[in-house]
């Protein structure tokens, strides 16, 4: 067995375990894996969010802003937060709105643009949401 085919597979088996949400979404914006702690935070199975855009998750009020810095990111090959966690609200499958710490890394270019982004999403407890904040907008202060 080629030593691509192990990483792919153990890549694939450390997605399906990991504790953290997990997703993946190409250029233009849809949903292309969804791991299980995705299914349980956010309340939709892979087979109804993979092929959706980031809508099914993003309030509505914070779109435009979430889609302008997404577009931005692939087309300019440099994530905004790189290497931070931001607060981010989002939308589950029963309407419940979570606060959620997001960190952000692009999958690697193939044609020297990148071909998506991944999303590691998990819960803030109340101590920690408010430190973020606190940090998300101090960063944002000295943008």
């Amino acid at each position: 067995m080629s030593s691509s085919i192990v990483e792919h597979s153990l890549a694939a088996r450390a997605l399906a375990a990991a504790g953290d949400a997990i997703i993946t979404v190409d250029t233009a914006g849809r949903i292309t894996s969804w791991n299980e702690a995705a299914r349980r935070l956010l309340g939709y199975s892979p087979q109804d969010a993979i092929g959706q855009t980031l809508a099914l998750i993003i309030p509505p009020e914070h779109r435009p802003r979430h889609m302008a810095g997404f577009h931005a990111a692939i087309d300019s090959g440099r994530l905004a937060h790189s290497g931070a966690v931001a607060r981010v609200e989002a939308a589950t499958a029963s309407g419940t709105r979570l606060a959620l710490g997001l960190s952000l890394g692009l999958l690697p270019p193939e044609d020297g643009k990148p071909v998506g982004v991944v999303a590691v999403l998990r819960p803030l407890g109340e101590a920690v949401a408010e430190f973020v904040n606190a940090l998300s907008q101090q960063r944002n202060g000295a943008a």
